[in-house]
Formats: C-alpha cells, structure tokens, sequence
C-alpha cells in the first residue's frame, strides 16, 4: 500500500516539453511548500477497490501512518511495520532515498529521480482551483500513472489518484495542520503498549 501510495508511471504521447516543465514548476513550489513546515498531521480518505481512512504525522524524515490495521513507524533510522490482525510488528532498517524509502515526502521529489512529469490541466472544485499533475515513472512499472491534484494558490496537494491494471485508487487529504507539535518518540514504536506483540526484527 506504501509502495501505491508513493509511486507513478505512464506518459502520455501528447505532452510537450512545456508541460512537463509547467508541472515541475508546480512541483517544485509543492516540494518548497512541505519543506517549510516542521512538520504537519492530516487525515486521508481512500476510495477505490478497498474504502478506509487514515491519518499521517510527520516531522523532517520522520512519519508515522495509520491505516487499516497498520501502523508504519519511521524514525529516520528504523522503520516498524504493526499489524492488528496478527499483533506482530516487522522492524527493518531505514535507508534514505533506496527503493524501500516511500515516506510521505518522497512524491514531492520523484519528478527529479527518473519519473517524467505533464501538466494536465486546471479544475475547480467548491469554488477553489487545483493544478492536476500527472507522474509516471520512466522505466516498467505495475502502475501505470499518478495524478496529483495541487491547490492553485496554497500549493498544498488535497489528493492523488494511482492507476494500475486494478483500476484507480483516490487519496483525499483531510484536516491538513501544518507545524504542530509532535514529540520525536512519535515515531518509534513502543512495544510496551501492546501486550505480547511478536517482535520480528529484519535489520
């Protein structure tokens, strides 16, 4: 799910290079945005073939996500995995910018590493205007693209949609709060709040 949420592909046959360069623009104004905030919590909204929600905080390389009954844990070292159904957490190591980093801050800079970028076109939506920007990676991909839809004005992304041979998944971004405070011990999990986890340590 980490991987669908943070990855893209497909371009399409159409696009001019002013478009991708209008949609990196966009991009880079987006990366700028997030990387101002110490950090940030929102909820998110997930429609497609499954339907649930969930909630993200967020703080430099740190994050933690809630979601269907996981909990993903990143403290910039060590990434913990737990899973209600089986009450079993998986530790592995953190290693920054390889194939496994999918943290919520990667999709702001995927356009820089191999993944080509068009700007789509302009919607309004409850009286707001959103840029939509589609990424789609550069080599064989199981999705076939991601498209982004930015706020005009406030540069922050209210959703994505991922495509692949399953169809589409929508990403609704909720109650966005920049610059809260969250304690570094956050994002590590504590085993001492669930009674007989299994601890699989992978690192």
């Amino acid at each position: 799910m980490m991987k669908k949420l943070l990855i893209l592909l497909l371009v399409l046959s159409t696009i001019h290079p002013v478009s991708g360069q209008k949609a990196a623009d966009i991009l880079s104004a987006v990366n700028r945005k997030y990387a101002s905030f110490t950090s940030y919590s929102a909820g998110f909204r997930v429609s497609g073939a499954e339907k649930y929600t969930g909630t993200l905080l967020s703080k430099g390389k740190m994050y933690k996500i809630s979601f269907g009954g996981q909990e993903v844990y990143n403290n910039g070292k060590d990434v913990y995995t737990y899973l209600a159904e089986t009450n079993e957490v998986n530790i592995t190591s953190y290693n920054e910018g390889d194939e496994s980093d999918f943290s919520p801050n990667t999709i702001f800079n995927l356009y820089k590493k191999g993944y080509a970028s068009s700007y789509k076109n302009e919607v309004t939506m409850g009286g707001k205007k959103y840029d939509v920007v589609t990424l789609t990676p550069k080599t064989k991909s199981s999705v076939q693209k991601i498209e982004l839809t930015i706020g005009k004005t406030d540069k922050l992304i209210s959703s994505w949609t991922v495509f692949d041979k399953s169809g589409a998944t929508t990403y609704t971004i909720t109650g966005f709060k920049p610059d809260i405070a969250l304690a570094d011990a956050t994002f590590t999990f504590d085993k001492s709040k669930y009674p007989k986890v299994e601890v699989i340590d992978l690192r």
